[in-house]
């Protein structure tokens, strides 16, 4: 159908969507954040800004990933190819195989989104962000040294967690944003994640033709290292900001 068919296309579903909000029943009774206790709530300027920059990481890291996993699978998954290449498929190339494996992964991080929810609901909150970040590590290290089956399979841990742990960064960027922010600390955050995280683009194009696309998801790792120094900061900061209010 052409590439303007998938705009159409999400054109459409946007427009779906749209409906479905505005028919939906209308619910008045607000759950607002500011009214839980105060002493459950973990107001602080320094531990919102600390988590922006541990966000503006993970922009990075998200951004960069997304961006080159379907190249990077159709170079690293070839072996597989030549396997479903012997079945006859019609249409079949090495570019819809990596799109496709790209798709089933976003379809699985689905799930990991879910389990991050029931985390968020179950565990202590930064250390639930800490844990999903850090499972992400070793998985991205591993990426940049292996191809078909053994990559795809960490390709899916990788972006299991590193979706899952969105529910768990809205839910602590709710308590830690302080009052005055509530209405701008969501825009601050997207701006940060998507628009200085689309620094990524750049930072991967600059690691590909220097070092080799084989390099870029071990740099990724290193900048997730970076990330998970912040989420222990956060931790030891809003755990010292606790013992100061009691």
């Amino acid at each position: 159908m052409g590439p303007r068919a998938v705009f159409f296309t999400l054109g459409a579903l946007n427009l779906v969507g749209g409906a479905l909000i505005f028919l939906a029943p209308k619910n008045e009774a607000k759950a607002s954040a500011a009214s839980a206790p105060a002493d459950k709530r973990e107001e602080s300027l320094r531990s919102f800004i600390i988590l922006l920059a541990v966000m503006t990481l993970g922009g990075i890291v998200f951004t960069g990933s997304t961006v080159i996993l379907p190249a990077y699978f159709e170079l690293k998954n070839r072996a597989i190819f030549q396997w479903l290449s012997t079945l006859a498929i019609p249409g079949l190339s090495e570019n819809v195989v990596a799109t496709a494996f790209t798709s089933l992964i976003y379809l699985l991080g689905i799930m990991g989104q879910y389990a991050g929810g029931l985390t968020a609901e179950r565990f202590e909150l930064r250390r639930s962000y800490l844990l999903f970040h850090c499972i992400t590590i070793p998985a991205v290290f591993c990426m940049g040294v292996t191809a078909d089956l053994p990559l795809i399979t960490l390709a899916t841990i990788y972006f299991f967690f590193l979706l899952g742990m969105q529910p768990i960064e809205n839910t602590l960027v709710a308590r830690f944003t302080p009052k005055k922010f509530h209405s701008i600390a969501y825009g601050t955050k997207f701006i940060l994640t998507f628009g200085v995280g689309s620094l990524a683009v750049k930072m991967v194009e600059s690691i590909k033709l220097k070092l080799g696309i084989e390099a870029v998801f071990p740099a990724l790792g290193f900048v997730s290292l970076a990330l998970v120094t912040g989420i222990v900061i956060l931790i030891w900061n809003t755990s010292a900001l606790r013992s100061e209010n009691k």
